[in-house]
């Protein structure tokens, strides 16, 4: 698939629900894992034009693994600082002590701490 044609398919079956602090991905799976099958073949560059594409969207600006898999493909890319960063804004996003843990750790890691 072409980035463009994952970032619809994106848009068209990742309908979000806010329910409370919980978001619930119906009819395709999760943002994240939709995005891994579209760029599988087309490098973290891909994976981060469509990212970006989805970050400003309402139902997914306070859900915590958006900058999680942002962060990931800028580590991918060599761009640390900025996916230190992503690491810790998803760490502030999340309520749950062991992804907190493990998002700060990532963030020690691309900050070369």
């Amino acid at each position: 698939l072409r980035t463009s044609s994952c970032s619809m398919h994106l848009r068209q079956n990742t309908s979000v629900l806010n329910a409370g602090a919980n978001l619930v991905p119906l009819g395709g799976g999760s943002p994240e894992n939709l995005t891994y099958l579209c760029i599988t073949n087309r490098g973290p560059a891909a994976g981060l034009e469509i990212v970006d594409s989805l970050k400003d969207e309402p139902t997914l600006r306070s859900y915590h693994l958006l900058p999680s898999v942002r962060g990931d493909f800028l580590v991918k890319l060599g761009r640390l600082a900025e996916a230190k960063e992503e690491f810790e804004r998803a760490a502030g996003l999340t309520r749950n002590a062991r992804e907190q843990e493990f998002l700060l750790g990532r963030a020690r890691e691309a900050g070369g701490v």
